[in-house]
């Protein structure tokens, strides 16, 4: 059986190629390396010579609004130190060390878009029977087209929650008791195609944001083997229609750096916690166990 996975290059998506490969599952990785992942640096410029240019274009209000920025910036990069050094734990506890870079025997192809003309072409040359998405862009129709199955693994639990930042959405609304991973057969609707199963997470007050998200992908990765070695035996998998009218947040690609910041402060000041303690839904959502 043919399984291709394409995926982009992030810690648990990295993990999720890794290790499907290490148990025999891959046949090829596609890397979709879009612009947003690129490293787009530029050189610090010297405070002296920022201080002086202020001055210059804007006097003393230029002066105070540039020691601004540069505070500002000192305390993303102290968050971003952070997180690396998180994201580094995480990749031990969780991800086994598998979410660090792509195996070097890795079969992948790169490309900076899932629906560029290559992908297509390389598609119809391999003939996967399962195509996996994990964690790209919006996929057109015309490559779901191109494979006899395609799957999806979406951290949220649909039909309530959908798109980009579902489980940060979650988050910010206290809804702690709804979060989750869906494994669905990929369409044309935003997380909206036919579910093969559900998991959810169970978080702990020590949770972070990240912690939560790796759990997930662990998770997605479980139900993704799960179902591949269903197909591999000859059985068929149960498709089960969303009910859209259950939709609580569609966001597509609404979620800001902003947002992002709104959930470090609530780390930072023990919300989880507190959102275990006393959420903002009691009810549980039904999900379709896998």
């Amino acid at each position: 059986m043919k399984i291709v996975v394409i995926s982009q290059p992030l810690p648990p998506l990295i993990y999720g190629i890794n290790r499907l490969y290490t148990e025999g599952w891959l046949t090829e990785a596609i890397i979709e390396r879009t612009p947003d992942y690129e490293n787009n640096t530029q050189p610090t410029t010297p405070l002296w010579k920022s201080v002086v240019r202020n001055f210059q274009t804007e006097g003393i209000t230029g002066i105070m609004a540039g020691i601004g920025r540069m505070a500002e910036r000192r305390k993303q990069a102290k968050i971003a130190e952070m997180q690396a050094m998180e994201q580094a734990k995480i990749n031990q506890e969780y991800f086994n060390g598998l979410g660090e870079t792509l195996l070097p025997d890795i079969p992948h192809f790169i490309t900076p878009s899932v629906n560029d003309s290559s992908v297509y072409e390389h598609i119809s040359r391999l003939q996967p029977d399962v195509l996996l998405i994990h964690g790209t862009t919006i996929v057109k129709k015309h490559l779901i087209d191109a494979v006899p199955l395609a799957l999806n693994i979406h951290t949220g639990l649909s039909p309530w929650y959908k798109g980009v930042g579902s489980v940060a959405w979650a988050l910010i609304n206290g809804d702690i008791n709804n979060i989750g991973v869906t494994l669905h057969k990929l369409s044309t609707k935003l997380d909206g195609g036919d579910i093969v199963g559900q998991r959810r997470i169970l978080v702990k007050d020590n949770d972070t944001f990240s912690s939560i998200n790796a759990r997930l992908h662990v998770a997605g990765i479980d139900m993704a083997i799960k179902a591949f070695s269903l197909l591999k035996a000859g059985k068929s998998l149960q498709f089960y229609p969303q009910d859209d009218s259950q939709a609580l947040l569609i966001r597509g690609f609404l979620f800001s750096d902003e947002l992002y910041k709104h959930l470090h402060w609530l780390e930072q000041r023990g919300m989880i916690a507190r959102m275990c303690a006393k959420p903002s839904r009691d009810y549980y959502f039904p999900i379709i166990e896998f």
